[in-house]
């Protein structure tokens, strides 16, 4: 298997050699984190017939992308992300995302609500700007009978985000009671039998979705694989804890 720090660069746009280094290196830590938590569930999911996690799936990363081009058409999935390193890993594809460079936070979440089903999406902090950057396009989602819960923490949830997420009847908004002391930054998209899922740093603030030094994950895959349990896992957590 090719070394994730061998792997060529093509892209003229990628960057000084330093961001190259630090993509890299990057990359080079998801695969050994994500191998990691797919050897400790290996067993459970063999059990539930998912997926073979044997030989094959050392194959980790493979030929990044060209961010210039979609790794697919937008025809055969709804998920559809460009101008970020991107590789695959068993059907799974995992997306590095900045603020500066290539598309940032707002682009690839407003992308992907507009074609999901379901929306969960969980912020430590919300802001009115960064409401009034997403609002029209949740507003969107919802008329095609989209579900959107979001969970913020009641420390850090604007005084006015309350009443202004409240004008969308149909979305659940959960404030998470201080106590909890809620971190997590997670957006959870689903579409018939895909997912997306943005894991990182960017919170639901004009800063965050916009203009700060934000660098987050992009995890694409199908309903049912193995990363997909790990997200539900996480989820029917923040269900059950929070209830909303």
């Amino acid at each position: 298997m090719e070394s994730p720090r061998n792997l060529n660069r093509t892209d003229s746009n990628a960057g000084t050699g330093k961001e190259n280094q630090f993509l890299n290196a990057l990359e080079k830590w998801i695969s050994i984190y994500i191998l990691s938590r797919l050897s400790t569930r290996q067993k459970s999911v063999t059990a539930r017939g998912n997926h073979d996690l044997s030989a094959g799936m050392i194959e980790a990363f493979i030929n990044p992308v060209d961010r210039q081009k979609p790794y697919h058409p937008r025809s055969s999935n709804p998920y559809h992300c460009v101008d970020s390193p991107l590789f695959l890993l068993q059907g799974q594809h995992v997306e590095v995302i900045s603020n500066h460079w290539g598309r940032n936070h707002l682009s690839v979440v407003t992308d992907l609500i507009h074609n999901a089903d379901k929306i969960v999406i969980c912020s430590g902090w919300i802001k009115q700007c960064g409401v009034d950057l997403l609002v029209e396009h949740l507003a969107a989602a919802l008329g095609r009978g989209t579900e959107i819960t979001i969970f913020t923490n009641a420390e850090n949830t604007a005084r006015s985000c309350i009443p202004s997420l409240a004008t969308l009847s149909a979305l659940r908004h959960v404030v998470v009671p201080k106590k909890f002391r809620l971190h997590t930054k997670l957006y959870y998209f689903e579409s018939d039998t895909r997912y997306a899922a943005i894991v990182g740093s960017a919170n639901i603030t004009a800063g965050g979705l916009v203009h700060n030094d934000e660098l987050s994950t992009v995890h694409h895959g199908t309903v049912g694989d193995v990363q997909h349990e790990m997200f539900n896992d996480y989820l029917e957590h923040l269900v059950a804890r929070y209830k909303p």
